[in-house]
């Protein structure tokens, strides 16, 4: 799985000008989906505004849309695997000040 969010975690009072995201890639993952929403299921469910951008190998910054002061975001990172299986990454999230 990917880990070691750039945001932390449940991050708060984060500038609503912050510009990207970080995380260490899955070991040996051939490619990466961040999904980035405003709801915890819109991660699930891949509606408007979810984001959802592809990476490949050690890409690992994700550049943000513009965000809201104090609102609530969510972000998962899922690994596919050189044998094509899937890895579901864990919910992040950060509030904006």
């Amino acid at each position: 799985k990917a880990t070691c969010p750039i945001l932390p975690d449940k991050a708060q009072g984060v500038p609503a000008d912050r510009d990207v995201l970080m995380w260490r890639p899955a070991y040996q993952a051939v490619t990466q989906t961040v999904t980035f929403s405003t709801s915890e299921a819109g991660l699930e469910q891949n509606t408007q505004p979810t984001v959802q951008k592809t990476f490949h190998g050690e890409e690992n910054v994700f550049a943000l849309p513009h965000l809201t002061p104090g609102s609530t975001y969510f972000w998962r990172v899922d690994a596919v695997m050189p044998d094509k299986s899937m890895v579901k990454g864990d919910i992040w999230s950060f509030t904006t000040k």
